[in-house]
């Protein structure tokens, strides 16, 4: 069995007996949820921890193979070359807006934030 659904059913089971556990005891069911939630993340973190590692492993393996089906060392899509294209063609910002000049927003107004303070 995979690790993510061992793993993903012991954190279920924790949750759901926590809740019911809860519930018997009449507490508020939001209430129950959210402390069920949080026996559950606590005691997977705590006791789990080779299982979640082993998971995390498979997950990396997985990705891994994923990206050598087309022999590529780096899975790139066309948004990721895109993005990289934009961002050299763009010119770069004013390295201080401090320098003395006014600063104009989107519609043309500036910002006159110390004359605002001043009176």
């Amino acid at each position: 069995m995979p690790a993510w659904i061992l793993y993903s059913l012991i954190r279920i089971a924790l949750f759901a007996g926590s809740f019911a556990v809860l519930m018997l005891l009449q507490v508020h069911i939001v209430i129950s949820a959210a402390v069920a939630a949080i026996v559950g993340l606590t005691i997977s973190y705590i006791f789990f921890a080779p299982l979640r590692a082993r998971m995390a492993a498979e997950i990396a393996e997985s990705r891994t193979r994923r990206g050598d089906r087309d022999g590529s060392d780096e899975v790139r899509g066309i948004d990721e070359d895109a993005e990289d294209a934009l961002l050299e063609s763009e010119p770069e910002a004013p390295a201080d807006p401090a320098d003395g000049t006014d600063e104009t927003d989107a519609t043309g107004a500036t910002d006159d934030s110390e004359g605002e303070r001043r009176g």
